[in-house]
């Protein structure tokens, strides 16, 4: 069992956004809550929001992990 991980990402606009999430290493669409079950869960996704009129609104995100340490 992993943790899960909540990004939000919310857009104003007439008519109303579409709100899409995309994993951008393998450009996948992707839907959250995320489960983070291990490394191959890290990297950068990005949030859209499109109405159709103008440019979308794009913002990027990064998951990582923290770095295990072991002491002797």
């Amino acid at each position: 069992m992993g943790d899960v991980v909540l990004l939000e990402c919310t857009g104003d606009g007439y008519p109303a956004p579409n709100i899409t999430w995309t994993r951008l290493s393998d450009n996948n669409g992707v839907t959250f809550p995320l489960t983070i079950t291990g490394k191959q869960d890290e990297g950068a996704y990005r949030c859209t929001a499109n109405n159709g009129f103008g440019s979308p609104a794009i913002r990027d995100f990064t998951i990582a992990l923290p770095s295990k340490t072991f002491f002797s």
